[in-house]
């Protein structure tokens, strides 16, 4: 009975991330999926507790500037872990890809002695480039 429970969990699970109108298309009904779609939320605030506390237990201080400009990093990781600026696509271990690339960019940058503007030139000409080739790949699906 769990499996099936956890199975209709994650069907609603793709038909929230996919459209509010999965719910009616389906037969759903739609209060079950809002408790889902709070849970969710949820889950996410407490992951971002977690983030908060290794971040202030890495830096031992509390700044709330400390993260400011690393959203061009998260993006860039995403995307050329194979995410979709779409949407719909995207796998974790593509993102852990991206980011461990972003960290050799990074690492990179650092040992020849560039300064900080080159590297984010440097991350947006990645993502200019890992957009270009999933429009690419978008275009010639389609054909």
């Amino acid at each position: 009975m769990t499996a099936i429970r956890l199975a209709a969990s994650i069907f609603i699970l793709i038909l929230i991330g996919l459209s509010a109108l999965g719910w009616i298309w389906t037969g759903t009904h739609q209060p079950p999926a809002q408790a889902i779609a709070a849970r969710i939320v949820l889950a996410l605030a407490a992951l971002a507790g977690v983030a908060g506390l290794l971040e202030f237990s890495r830096l031992s201080v509390g700044d709330p500037t400390v993260s400011v400009g690393l959203e061009l990093d998260v993006i860039a990781a995403v995307i050329i872990g194979g995410g979709s600026l779409a949407g719909g696509k995207g796998t974790i271990s593509g993102t852990l890809a991206g980011a461990a690339i972003m960290v050799v960019i990074q690492v990179g940058c650092s040992q020849l002695g560039l300064p900080n503007w080159v590297q984010q030139i440097v991350t947006g000409g990645i993502i200019v480039c890992a957009v270009g080739l999933d429009q690419w790949r978008r275009s010639s699906a389609r054909t």
